[in-house]
Parts: structure tokens; C-alpha cells; sequence
């Protein structure tokens, strides 16, 4: 679930909170890839992008899925790896602080690449947008992504909604 959360990164930030601001399904996906295509069909949408637009984002799209895949994939056997390398710390009479640092860092080596990637693709995006979508994007995101300060009061109706 973690892994999930760290592949979505800066992207995510992006596409998932601008597109659950824009007309938000009545059921959503349950997948990562579904999410990410139905989030790029609803900004497409809200931006109005044109065909050459949409066909970039598309790639853009494409190249995510794809690093995601080989990431999940990578990720399986690693996560693995580290868990048992863990539990054989744990198990033992010390833990060896090095060897636990070691294991934590090469997951943040990995959720490093990944935030870099995200951020690339994201300057991609970005690039493909007018001055008045990216306007219009970032209207999009300061209704749905709260800023620092005092959070709004919940209304009554919001607990139902759970």
C-alpha cells in the first residue's frame, strides 16, 4: 500500500487531487492504472485539451503505467528481501543499526527515483498546457488541495457521507 502511494508521488499530487475536484464518479476504480486514466480523461475534460494534447498526455500517461509495472514488479522481491532481512534482526539477539539503515535506505533510494520520475513526467505535462490550462489547473487544485492553516469545520452531512 505504501509502495503505491510513493509511485503515485508528486504526479498523483496532481492528477489524483485536480481530478478528485473535477466531477468525482459514483464508484472508483480500484486499480492504480484505472485511476490514472479515468483522473487524465476527467482533466482532459475540465482543460479542454485538443487532440495533440491529448495524445501527449497519453504518452505521458503510457510511460507512467509502464514504470509503475516494472516498479510493482522490482518491488515484489525487494520488499520481500527487506522484510525477511528485518525479521532476521529482530529475531536475533542485537540489532545491527548499520544493517537496518542499510535496509531502509535502499528504499528510499528507490522512492527517490521514483519522485524524480514523477516530477519529469510532471514538467512534461506541464509543458504540453497553455498558459490558461495551467491557470485553469491550478484553480482546479487549490479547491481540492487545502493549503496550511486551520482546517474548515466538518458539516454534519460530511459524517453520513462515510
Amino acid at each position: 500500500m505504501l509502495k503505491k502511494r510513493v509511485i503515485l508521488g508528486l504526479f498523483a499530487v496532481v492528477f489524483l487531487v485536480a481530478g478528485c475536484g473535477v466531477k468525482p464518479p459514483k464508484k472508483g476504480p480500484e486499480k492504480f492504472e484505472e485511476k490514472l486514466v479515468q483522473i487524465i480523461d476527467r482533466l482532459s475534460d475540465s482543460l479542454n485539451l485538443s487532440e495533440e494534447q491529448k495524445q501527449k498526455t497519453a504518452l505521458i500517461r503510457d510511460e507512467i503505467l509502464k514504470k509503475n509495472k516494472e516498479s510493482r514488479d522490482l518491488g515484489k522481491g525487494d520488499a520481500k528481501k527487506a522484510e525477511e532481512a528485518v525479521m532476521k534482526q529482530l529475531k536475533g539477539e542485537k540489532l545491527d543499526e548499520a544493517e537496518l539503515i542499510k535496509i531502509i535506505g535502499a528504499s528510499d533510494k528507490k522512492k527517490e527515483e521514483m519522485r524524480n520520475f514523477m516530477i519529469h513526467e510532471l514538467v512534461k505535462f506541464h509543458a504540453v498546457l497553455t498558459p490558461v490550462q495551467r491557470t485553469k489547473l491550478a484553480e482546479i487544485l487549490q479547491k481540492v488541495w487545502p493549503g496550511p492553516g486551520p482546517k474548515p469545520e466538518k458539516k454534519p452531512e460530511d459524517n453520513d457521507r462515510k
